[in-house]
């Protein structure tokens, strides 16, 4: 028998393989929306050491022990350091070094000396304030946490804090508020400075000692916060510092002040105050004072407690003291920095909450006076600037400068931080663009530097700095520095001709007797390693974009070495080694040497260096890095930070003991995964996939392990999204070993698309040179989708749809006209602009005879929509046919979801708990005799199916396919997509009318009842009773 004519009804049947279990992470490339920490997994089942992330975390890591131990502060055994995911190989392990180390050096960022600063323990931002000497020219600013830099900015509302007598900053531990306390100010800021709220201050600093004892201008003060919120001002006028150490306190938010502290106390030495102070992260507050001789240290408790009545525990008994700063790490450890009249810094650290302390083994040999807080990567991130007897002035040099944290390689190489402790012999810091400063006293025993020419020539001469880095033979050198816009004329592999600008490390023994000589050379496209001695190159170009600041580490020892280089913003290396050093037959007069700059002086060249530190290395010995020992608290990892919400991820280690060897992956863990495009994930169409962007293809890919159909043999896909801001969403198919092809597209402005448009307020209407649109809407049925409002034009935007009334879009219908209501914000065209609506939720049906191993859901790059990136809820079903369509009683249910109750009086009050929810029922009570195709023969049986013969069932066959659809839906475990239309037409047209499909669960049972009457030809008449669908909401 022929098929058929009668109306095809069709369900979808979610398959279940598109599921989180199947999800093929080579064929997907989709980002995640909403990072968050993930769980630490381990293939060591005894593994003791408890390693997690806490905060964000936006990149998969792993963890691995480079030195067995216990987290415990005073321990100092455990070292851990972390790569990321998608790095191979242990050269990308980053180790913690101790903040002794100089890292990194900004100087074109600051105009003035850096006074005051503060750490947001949430977002890593480090608010700071300062001007020039004499007071001029005061700045307000935050380092960025992401590149680690940030220059001056002057925010909207900043003169209220610029330009203020004894400034401090300070955050509230956990929040973003952001307080500024001076002399006759205090003001709180939410967004790290740029702009400011003044505070309705009833008493204020200047009320509570006479004006001429308190600090002025860029003096230092600084502002502190207890356990309980309660903020701590101290301040000194430097001029009568006599007069005491001032100190004042406020529980509420700076509204009120109360003295505190009057702590007298005359300098035997110094013409600037010599005290700093901080807050440590388990809210007890430190002050330290220094003087000629000596360092100590004093505890608060809290805010009201009187620095004078604090115990006094000594860190140092000598030293002619010019400065002293004070910095907590997040993870506890207290560092305290002295500078003392003409020798180099000294740093001592504290592990049991500054009872005791610990001079550092080394430190930079620098005589910088800081005034630092914690880096968002790691380390120490300070203010700095050189001093003397008369104090800094408008000559010295100034700028911030980075200490420790993260680096890598953090295990074996020949990378810097040597032997047991990250020294240098040598070091050199370009606090001004134009003028060289390398004072005598940065340097180590008898060493000596001097300048040929100038620091930054812009003209072709020979021109650098050579300073020796140790007084004595040796067979290692290191060096380490930056440098950025390089400039010239030529680019080729011989970048000592093209470009010329270069360090040299020469290491020389003369009991062998041997010298050793290696440069770097760059020209603006790159760099390259040369044997001086052999007049032979090394390695061959390494492309770098020399225009960008590039920082570089240089080792070698005997004849092998390496060379190292990174970004400004990374914290991992990129590492090239070299052998085949030539060592000349004779020891070159004097001792270790870095000579750097213009070394080859090639016309039209010009170059900005930041900072150079070097050393020569006793033999044998071991050059790698030096890390650093990691307790129990938390330490910021730089990679993982979640840009869109500026929250840090912390790293947290517990337990023990950490093995060495021992890796720890932690996946990164997202509020919108790949897997909750699946509603196998999440049922709920409010838990989508979503992305952070929409600049780069999204693509979500299931493995079938084969090539094999969705839900059945037959080919035809029922696909459908929900919550979906994007118009366009394919579906795609790949066979075993062949490439990507489209399924098919949803377009969810089928119809709607290229109106025109007028606007009156938020309401958008169509104009009278619109087409009409395809169907007439029904009301709100738009809400949660958008209009793309001059696609391409100079009004180009995307606005929400959060209305719509009933009617026609068009200008001519006599009947009901649609009205739109979208979210404005006054910027939007007026009146005969191009539009397209967008529903958010449609489905359609395809047949595709090509079964693919893999089936993909796809969002092309740059796909209009209001948010910062996609999302999507996505079916993939098979499709069931149904031998008869539904009786004429389908029954649709629309039910509210709230929530009420009365009061005594009887008044009831109603709130609304979630969307309401559409069931749908249907049902065969007329009857289906099943004997047609049971006992047929396959030529006689009659048939539905498509025009084209796709989607074929016996006519009548219902209880069957019912009871099928049951089976491959578990029960009602996995969703269903009710299309209600005439589907023997199968034109793979989107259906965004909500009222011709549904999507959601099956309820109840199949039921099949005898209705008594009987054919002996055809057979008995049964009538199947109601199917009951759900939605899912």
């Amino acid at each position: 028998m022929a098929r058929v004519s009668w109306p095809l009804r069709v369900v979808g049947v979610l398959d279940p393989r598109w599921a989180p279990a199947y999800l093929s992470a080579a064929e997907t490339d989709a980002t995640e929306a909403d990072p968050r920490p993930g769980r630490t997994t381990t293939s060591d089942d005894l593994a003791a050491l408890d390693v997690s992330v806490s905060g964000a975390q936006s990149v998969d890591l792993v963890a691995a022990v480079l030195q067995t131990g216990y987290p415990e502060l005073g321990r100092e055994d455990l070292e851990v350091g972390y790569r990321l995911g998608t790095d191979a190989g242990q050269d990308q392990i980053r180790g913690h070094q101790s903040p002794v180390l100089l890292t990194d050096a900004q100087t074109e960022e600051y105009a003035g000396i850096i006074r005051a600063v503060a750490w947001c323990d949430v977002t890593g931002h480090v608010a700071y304030h300062g001007g020039a000497l004499p007071w001029s020219s005061p700045f307000v600013g935050a380092l960025d946490p992401v590149s680690g830099v940030r220059p001056d900015y002057s925010g909207p509302n900043d003169e209220l804090v610029r330009d203020v007598d004894g400034l401090a900053l300070a955050y509230l531990p956990g929040t973003t508020r952001l307080y500024a306390v001076g002399v006759d100010v205090v003001a709180r800021s939410d967004d790290h400075g740029e702009t400011w709220t003044e505070v309705d201050a009833r008493t204020t600093l200047a009320s509570l000692w006479p004006a001429a004892t308190l600090p002025t201008g860029v003096q230092r003060a600084r502002l502190l916060v207890d356990a309980a919120g309660a903020l701590l001002w101290l301040g000194a006028d430097l001029t009568a510092f006599s007069n005491g150490l001032r100190g004042a306190y406020s529980t509420d938010g700076g509204g009120t002040w109360e003295a505190v502290s009057d702590l007298p106390w005359s300098l035997d030495y110094s013409a600037e105050a010599v005290w700093d102070a901080c807050t440590h992260p388990d809210g007890y507050l430190l002050v330290v004072l220094g003087s000629y001789p000596g360092v100590w240290v004093r505890r608060l408790a809290s805010a009201a407690d009187p620095l004078e009545d604090a115990a006094e525990v000594e860190i140092t008994a000598s030293g002619d003291v010019d400065a002293v700063s004070i910095v907590a790490e997040p993870s506890g450890v207290v560092w305290v920095y002295v500078n003392c009249h003409g020798a180099p810094t000294r740093a001592y650290y504290s592990l049991d909450g500054a009872a005791t302390w610990t001079r550092s083994e080394d430190v930079w040999p620098s005589g910088l006076t800081v005034v630092g807080a914690p880096h968002p990567h790691g380390g120490v991130w300070a203010g700095a600037y050189a001093s003397d007897d008369s104090g800094p002035g408008t000559s010295a040099p100034s700028g911030a400068i980075r200490l420790g944290g993260w680096t890598a390689p953090g295990i074996s190489g020949l990378a810097w931080a040597e032997t047991t402790s990250p020294r240098a012999d040598y070091v050199w810091w370009g606090a001004d663009p134009d003028v060289a400063y390398w004072p005598a006293a940065s340097l180590v025993g008898s060493a000596v530097a001097w300048v040929v020419g100038t620091a930054r020539p812009d003209i072709g001469v020979a021109s650098s700095i050579r300073a020796d880095v140790y007084s004595g033979d040796r067979t290692q050198a290191s060096a380490r520095w930056a440098w950025s816009h390089i400039a010239t004329s030529t680019t080729g592999a011989d970048t000592r001709a093209t470009g010329g600008v270069g360090l040299e490390l020469r290491a020389r023994n003369a009991s062998t007797p041997a010298t050793r000589r290696v440069a770097v050379y760059a020209d603006e496209a790159g760099y390259r390693v040369r044997d001086e001695e052999a007049a032979a190159w090394l390695t061959s170009k390494i492309a770098v974009d020399m225009g960008d600041k590039v920082h570089f580490r240089l080792s070698f020892s005997g004849s092998d070495g390496e060379v190292l280089h990174r970004s400004e913003t990374g914290t991992a290396w990129t590492r090239t080694t070299f052998t085949g050093i030539t060592a000349s037959g004779a020891a070159a007069a004097g001792d270790a040497r870095v000579e750097w700059g213009h070394l080859a002086g090639v016309a039209g060249t010009s170059s900005r260096w930041y900072y150079v530190a070097a050393r020569g290395i006793d033999a044998p010995s071991q050059i790698g890095i030096d890390n650093r020992s990691i307790g129990a608290s938390r330490y910021p990892v730089p990679e993982a930070y979640d840009v869109d919400r500026e929250r840090l991820a912390w790293l947290r280690l517990r337990g023990g003991p950490g093995l060495r060897g021992e890796e720890y992956s932690i996946a990164a863990g997202h509020g919108y995964p790949h897997e909750a495009i699946s509603p196998v994930w999440d049922p709920s169409p409010s838990a989508p996939w979503a992305s952070t962007g929409t600049d780069t293809n999204a693509t979500i890919a299931v493995d079938l392990g084969a090539d094999d159909y969705l839900g059945n043999a037959d080919g035809t896909v029922v696909f459908a999204v929900r919550n979906c801001n994007v118009r366009h969403v394919k579906l795609r198919g790949k066979p075993d070993g062949g490439a990507w092809g489209v399924v098919g597209t949803l377009d969810l402005a089928e119809g709607f698309a290229d109106l025109v448009a007028d606007r009156s307020g938020a309401v958008l209407t169509a104009a009278a040179t619109s087409p009409d649109g395809a169907r007439y809407l029904r009301r709100n049925e738009l809400v949660g989708g958008h209009v793309v409002i001059d696609e391409g034009g100079p009004d180009e935007c995307v606005r929400r749809i959060v209305g719509n009334s009933a009617g026609y879009w068009s200008a001519t219908a006599g009947g009901p006209r649609a009205r739109v209501r979208i979210e404005v914000d006054g910027t939007e065209p007026v009146g005969d602009f191009p539009a397209t609506l967008v529903w958010s939720a449609g489905v359609a049906v395809w047949h595709d005879a090509t079964p693919y191993r893999y089936w993909s859901v796809r969002v092309d790059a740059d796909e209009l929509c209001p948010d910062t990136g996609w999302r999507v809820k996505a079916y993939l079903c098979g499709a069931v046919p149904l031998g008869k369509q539904w009786w004429s009683n389908a029954e649709w249910t629309t039910a509210p979801n709230v929530a009420g109750e009365a009061d005594p009086y009887g008044t009831e009050r109603i709130a609304q708990r979630g969307p309401t929810r559409r069931t749908l029922s249907v049902s065969w009570e007329e009857g289906q005799i099943e004997r047609r195709f049971v006992g047929a023969s396959p030529e006689d049986a009659p048939y539905l199916s498509t025009t084209l013969g796709r989607l074929a069932v016996a006519q009548d066959d219902v209880r069957g396919q019912l009871a099928g659809l049951l089976e491959d839906a578990q029960g009602g475990a996995l969703p269903v997509v009710v299309l209600l239309g005439d589907h023997s037409v199968l034109d793979g047209a989107t259906i965004t009318d909500p009222t011709q499909w549904i999507a959601g669960h099956l309820r109840g049972e199949i039921r099949a009842q005898s209705d008594a009457r009987y054919d002996p030809t055809e057979g008995e008449s049964l009538r199947v009773g109601a199917l009951l669908v759900v939605e899912s909401v």
